[in-house]
């Protein structure tokens, strides 16, 4: 046999060797697996290839799931990528897919992470249930760590638990635990246990690209309050916030502030094509009653629990709180000030102080409104 010969003879063997070991992997891979992962009201959905995704902490789902459900439209407008879900003339949310965006309401567009996986659109599974006024309940697999998320619009007849039990009874009770080496990690709650940065105003503007050039270097979204008037004479800076990933709300004085609140967002829809409901108050006290009516309006305000301050005891205190509660349960707000004392430097070491006990989270309206 020719020399050549012998080459294509030993790919061959190779080739087939090769396809033998994939059969043979996704069997094994098919095994392991635990549990259905998508589920509307008490049915499996048929696609199930098709797994929820977590990204920053937050679930997602294909879009398409929701057709599963009665009375549930799914429309997808492919020409210009963006798809709208509705139940009614008044629950309905759509995405744009391209410049990650939802809106609600006529004219009404805020920030939302979108994701494209396969073929398939994934919007948040928890944002989305609630403008359609649907139930959600996720659970994690003690086997693989494989998420499971059901959708409800009150048909459902089994609990969340009796559904997945007649599946794979281990992957909820966890009597089988994988190995050490290869147990996954346990995904943070971003309601009871993230940490969340925000940012009160612009300041100069002076430290804001060294301050988003230490946010990408850790890879921590924050929430920039920002005031009308710097949405007004800063509005490259507004649009570098933007563009790194971060959310946007609103400084306003506590006069006037529903007012304020609604022409801030007339402005900012007017330039960059989405509004806010993140909100904060200049001199947060006695202000109850702003608040519960600003509530009624659709707004969520946004508190703190450690305020870096702006002097360098402040600071120093900070971050000592921070890293003793950084251990604890229960989710948390960084507040800091652009123009404070060595803002940038200090806030890499909350961030490597946080690093392996907990996540900063992105701040979104959803997930301040939960965690709040």
């Amino acid at each position: 046999m020719g020399t050549q010969a012998k080459k294509r003879a030993l790919l061959a063997v190779l080739l087939v060797g090769a396809m033998l070991f994939c059969t043979i992997f996704s069997l094994i891979t098919r095994a392991d697996d635990s549990l259905p992962t998508l589920y509307c009201n008490d049915e499996v959905w048929y696609k199930a290839t098709i797994v929820p995704l977590r990204i920053y902490h937050s679930v997602y789902v294909p879009i398409s799931v929701f057709e599963q459900l009665e009375g549930v439209t799914v429309t997808i407008y492919e020409r210009n990528n963006t798809a709208m879900i509705s139940r009614s003339d008044t629950l309905y949310i759509s995405f744009d897919f391209t410049r990650n965006s939802a809106s609600v309401k006529e004219n009404e567009r805020f920030y939302l992470m979108t994701y494209t996986e396969g073929g398939e659109r994934y919007v948040p599974l928890v944002t989305t249930c609630e403008y359609l006024d649907l139930q959600c309940e996720t659970h994690t697999s003690v086997l693989d760590g494989s998420i499971s998320a059901r959708i409800c619009d009150g048909k459902q007849t089994k609990t969340f638990a009796e559904l997945l039990r007649r599946y794979n009874p281990a992957a909820l009770d966890g009597k089988t635990e994988p190995p050490e080496t290869t147990a996954p990690s346990q995904p943070i709650d971003p309601v009871s246990s993230a940490l969340f940065l925000t940012v009160d105003g612009l300041g100069d503007g002076t430290r804001i690209p060294a301050l988003l050039d230490l946010l990408e270097d850790f890879d921590v979204k924050a929430a920039f309050f920002v005031t009308p008037k710097e949405l007004e004479e800063k509005e490259n800076l507004v649009l570098s916030l933007l563009a790194g990933g971060h959310t946007l709300g609103f400084l306003v004085e506590k006069s006037g502030a529903a007012d304020a609140l609604a022409e801030a967002n007339e402005r900012l829809m007017e330039r960059f094509k989405q509004t806010t409901r993140l909100y904060r108050l200049q001199g947060d006290e006695d202000a109850e009653g702003i608040h519960a009516d600003l509530r009624k309006q659709g707004y969520a305000h946004c508190g703190w629990h450690l305020d870096l301050g702006i002097t360098e005891d402040s600071v120093r205190q900070a971050l000592i709180d921070f890293r003793r509660a950084v251990k604890a349960e229960g989710h948390l707000v960084l507040r800091a000030q652009p123009d404070g004392f060595n803002t940038v430097g200090y806030l890499r070491e909350f961030f490597l102080s946080a690093q392996g006990k907990r996540s900063f989270s992105p701040v979104t309206f959803a997930y301040y409104a939960a965690a709040a």
